[in-house]
């Protein structure tokens, strides 16, 4: 095996700090595209990301964007949280690709949540292009009263003209009615891609299955549903 002196003498290390290794630190320094790949073999690995936004300074900007790539909202907590942050960090709302709001258990207003965080992020975060919405709590013990999700008009208004989203995945989720859930879809120009699982419904067809039909009405070009009951969807 060649020591590190061979090497030097054989020009396979660099003591001026420009070669991968460096004989005067004894430090390894990889190209810059070689670490940005092993940092987005991280992108689901929230507290390594963390960690690599923390190494150095060379770490952060490519860390930072898998962090803020992909979002989720539990609690109104959170949401004051991301919009102060967004308020500080403007150039970094463009990176947010995914949003998911999932009310958790411990938040005393899950329906506010639900209904209107997103139209007051929309002007924040112009790059959305994924939005999942689940709103389980209807299916615990009873003792939270039921509600069904329904959106003002002035919401569905505001989605059209600022959410850009592509893909739609609704569920485990209560809606007021089959109508309703037309109305998400028919006020998202740019969908391609709906998926719903886990849906139910305040107002029923007395069990019947309902078909929701979009005729030219949107861009739908796929549509999944499972374990949901009494509802066919048509393009």
């Amino acid at each position: 095996m060649l020591g590190l002196t061979s090497l030097y003498h054989r020009g396979a290390i660099r003591t001026d700090g420009l070669g991968p290794f460096n004989l005067a630190t004894g430090t390894v320094k990889l190209p810059m595209d070689v670490e940005e790949n092993i940092i987005d073999q991280l992108e689901d690995v929230i507290p390594s990301l963390r960690n690599c936004a923390l190494t150095c300074r060379a770490w952060r900007p490519r860390s930072r964007y898998h962090l803020v790539s992909s979002i989720q909202i539990r609690t109104r907590k959170d949401f004051a949280s991301l919009c102060e942050f967004f308020e500080r960090h403007r150039n970094l709302a463009s990176l947010v690709k995914a949003l998911t709001i999932f009310p958790s258990d411990e938040e005393p207003s899950p329906r506010s949540l639900v209904e209107v965080a997103l139209v007051e992020l929309l002007r924040q975060l112009p790059n959305l292009r994924q939005y999942k919405l689940v709103y389980d709590l209807h299916v615990n013990d009873g003792a939270r009263p039921t509600y069904s999700t329904t959106f003002h008009p002035r919401s569905l208004t505001h989605f059209k003209m600022y959410l850009h989203a592509e893909t739609l995945r609704l569920g485990p989720l209560r809606l007021l009615s089959h109508e309703e859930l037309a109305r998400i879809v028919i006020a998202l120009p740019r969908l391609r891609t709906l998926q719903c699982r886990g849906l139910t419904f305040g107002r029923q067809n007395g069990g019947s299955e309902s078909s929701v039909r979009f005729a030219n009405k949107t861009c739908l070009s796929d549509v999944s549903v499972s374990s949901t009951h009494s509802l066919y969807i048509s393009r």
